[in-house]
């Protein structure tokens, strides 16, 4: 086994300092050593999350074959495709920009980290950025189906005030939703325990140990009582949490094909219509109040017209 022994000055996460040292390392490269239990932390199998701090001793499975120390001299190819999407992030796809923060539009079909059936990421443009003298890093992630608002911290301090930020609850997140008929109520709160199952497909759950609280706060803002447009803020950042609490509350997102899917969308090939509207980051951050906010696309724009 090789047996590295942690050295941080801050908390990060396992799966981010791994592939700070081993640039060879994909994300879903390091998921499914970690689910293998070829990569452990303290003798234990753990997940990618689970955050690391100095001392700590990550061990190694001998026959996984990795350079140890992302300064040493690996020559790393980057495809036409994985620098046109890295000036895309700096240019088309921009919002926000500072010291600490790079803020894009994240479009539709586009993945924010790699994975076994993943060609194109923007964790993918982010490692080439970075061979350019730059020091993003991903502090949250969007699905691939979902549009609008990531933040990128742009360097490691930054990054580890935004995930403490988004662990203590302190960002505000703010998504819009077309989905299939209209709540009941036009306010209200779902909260429960949800699981994924083993088709990787979230159910609720009633054992407190076998699941994690989920909660979403919504508002229908417009409805013509075939299709409403839905506010969702999640108070908790659970995976799928916002389409799987759509499904609950009786009215799926069109066009999410993991948990709801009609024939008309599957006919004209419709997209997910969730979006990541806005993101309000409180002054206790860096001293000032920031809302971003990321503009709708206009295939969602043509769907609204038609409630209203």
């Amino acid at each position: 086994m090789h047996c590295i022994i942690v050295n941080v000055e801050l908390p990060s996460r396992l799966d981010r300092y791994l592939r700070r040292n081993y640039p060879e390392l994909t994300q879903g490269i390091i998921e499914q050593l970690l689910r293998r239990g070829q990569i452990k932390l303290n003798g234990r199998k753990v997940s990618a999350g689970i955050r690391v701090v100095n001392g700590d001793e990550i061990l190694i499975q001998d026959k996984v074959s990795l350079t140890f120390n992302s300064s040493s001299s690996i020559e790393q190819v980057f495809s036409p495709a994985v620098k046109n999407l890295a000036s895309k992030l700096l240019q088309e796809y921009q919002l926000y920009s500072d010291d600490n923060l790079l803020t894009i539009n994240k479009p539709h079909g586009l993945a924010t980290q790699g994975g076994s059936k993943i060609r194109l990421s923007i964790q993918d443009a982010l490692c080439y950025l970075n061979t350019q003298g730059n020091d993003f890093k991903l502090v949250h992630r969007l699905d691939k189906d979902t549009s609008g608002l990531l933040l990128i911290a742009r360097n490691y301090l930054a990054a580890y005030q935004l995930t403490t930020a988004f662990f203590d609850k302190t960002i505000k997140k703010i998504y819009l939703a077309i989905v299939y008929g209209r709540p009941l109520q036009s306010t209200g709160e779902i909260q429960g325990m949800i699981a994924k199952n083993r088709g990787g497909v979230y159910e609720k759950v009633m054992d407190d140990n076998n699941g994690k609280l989920a909660i979403t706060q919504y508002k229908v803002l417009t409805t013509n009582g075939k299709i409403s447009l839905i506010e969702f803020i999640p108070l908790t950042g659970r995976m799928h949490q916002l389409r799987f609490h759509a499904l609950k509350l009786g009215c799926p997102i069109i066009g999410d094909k993991k948990y709801f899917t009609s024939t008309s969308e599957i006919k004209h090939g419709l997209p997910m219509l969730l979006h990541a509207k806005k993101i309000i980051i409180p002054d206790s951050l860096w001293g000032f109040d920031l809302t971003i906010e990321a503009d709708l696309p206009e295939y969602f724009l043509t769907i609204m017209r038609s409630i209203s």
